[in-house]
């Protein structure tokens, strides 16, 4: 066996060893506590961005299963419909249960492709020499049918010689299941 030389040292010599000892054993400590630190306060952060990430998913969620519930109730009312549905002659038989259907200076339907499920059926409109009321019941009667219509681009003039006629143009909207 190795036999390791006996060194002797001064009183004050083995204080300055075990403190110099000491103060490195210190070092190396706290070191290692604050490594151990830093990671957790890292680890603290990557913690409350997953719970921010995992609190917005949950919103996601939620707004997409209330977006799945209304587009299958939108499906729902657009199976309702009848096969034959036709945006243009809807809003002529509105027009004539309303009494507005002489107040029609045009109505004119495009169509455009939306998604390969839903195609976009709009129709602009416009009205010449219509009193507000009738306006009102013609518009609540679209606002109110039972096929998901919208108003959008409501322009409302006065007419010049009779200011309590009106000149109106806006557009009504619908989505239509594309035919397959």
């Amino acid at each position: 066996m190795l036999k390791l030389p006996k060194i002797r040292l001064a009183r004050r010599e083995r204080l300055l060893l075990i403190g110099g000892i000491a103060l490195l054993l210190f070092l190396i400590f706290f070191q290692l506590l604050s490594s151990g630190h830093k990671r957790m306060k890292t680890l603290e952060k990557v913690n409350r961005k997953l719970e921010k990430d995992l609190e917005e998913m949950y919103h996601l969620q939620s707004r997409y299963l209330t977006l799945e519930e209304r587009l299958k109730s939108f499906d729902e009312r657009m199976v309702a419909r009848p096969a034959d549905f036709t945006l243009f002659s809807h809003l002529e038989n509105l027009a004539s249960q309303t009494g507005v259907k002489e107040k029609i200076d045009y109505l004119k339907p495009e169509e455009t492709i939306v998604s390969e499920r839903y195609r976009k059926s709009l129709v602009k409109v416009k009205l010449r020499g219509i009193a507000l009321g009738q306006l009102t019941k013609y518009l609540y009667s679209i606002e109110s049918s039972p096929y998901s219509l919208e108003v959008r681009r409501l322009h409302i003039v006065p007419q010049r010689a009779k200011r309590e006629l009106l000149e109106v143009t806006f557009e009504v909207y619908t989505l239509l299941h594309e035919k397959i």
